[in-house]
């Protein structure tokens, strides 16, 4: 299970029974409002809102869900995202 807190995102596997403490993965400014995988379960989506921005406050970041390492970030896409979707190309 990934699970959002603020600007952290962390990765619970139900075989345990207590939380993690470290973060699977950050991202560097404003807050998490949306997450989605990947159909193939390799990536995560995640829709940030950054209300310090100027014009459009809405990001998305691409992570690795082997390794929590950023792919990709696209900057001003939105306002606040509150529901991410995506189309294969």
């Amino acid at each position: 299970m990934i699970y959002a807190s603020g600007n952290k995102l962390y990765s619970w596997f139900y075989t345990g029974t207590s939380m993690p403490t470290t973060p699977f993965a950050t991202v560097d400014e404003g807050t998490i409002t949306s997450v989605e995988q990947s159909v193939d379960g390799s990536l995560l989506y995640v829709g940030v809102y950054n209300p310090a921005a100027s014009g459009l406050k809405g990001n998305v970041y691409v992570f690795n869900m082997d390794n929590g390492s950023l792919i990709k970030k696209y900057t001003g896409v939105s306002d606040k995202p509150v529901k991410l979707f995506y189309k294969k190309k």
